[in-house]
């Protein structure tokens, strides 16, 4: 068999050297996805935890824009003190979304309603063992993650309007995937 053409041995160390950075390319654009999907996480946990912080503040404050301002939020309009949360959240659904460990929660709000606190409790009877989300949500919905799969849970809301917590819900079950 004849000797390789030098040329022949210079486009096959161009294609290897060409196939080896592609990969690289490849393995850099996955990095990079990767990393700003974490960014946008982030960055909506962000977003979910001052909008969670400005509505705690609207109630505490009971429309004093005074204290409004000394929390560092503006204020955008004469403050009007929230009205009291007097009945409990209504309509509650759960949802497991094939996903195991996690069970979307969510329900219709009361008049008054700032914001909200979730609870879980593998005491079907509801009596022990609540646990509260991590998150006060000022949106109707929220995911609880890291449950047990197989476990039936039940779930309960309350919501808060003018820095006091409305009456709990009536819990509903639902089976962990």
């Amino acid at each position: 068999m004849p000797p390789a053409s030098p040329l022949i041995v210079l486009l096959q160390s161009a294609n290897t050297d060409l196939e080896a950075k592609h990969a690289a390319v490849m393995e850099a654009r996955q990095g990079l996805n990767e990393a700003h999907s974490g960014m946008r996480q982030s960055a909506d946990t962000q977003r979910t935890a001052f909008n969670n912080l400005a509505g705690l503040v609207q109630t505490d404050s009971n429309g004093d824009a005074t204290y409004i301002m000394r929390c560092g939020y503006g204020v955008r309009a004469n403050g009007t003190p929230a009205p009291s949360v007097e009945d409990p959240p209504l309509d509650l659904r759960t949802k497991v979304n094939g996903i195991p460990g996690r069970v979307l929660f969510s329900w219709s709000a009361p008049v008054g309603a700032r914001y909200y606190e979730a609870q879980s409790t593998t005491d079907l009877a509801g009596e022990t063992g609540w646990v509260t989300a991590g998150e006060m949500p000022s949106r109707t919905n929220i995911d609880f993650e890291g449950l047990t799969s197989g476990t039936r849970y039940a779930f309960r809301v309350r919501a808060w309007g003018n820095g006091l917590p409305g009456p709990w819900s009536s819990p509903v079950q639902q089976m962990v995937l």
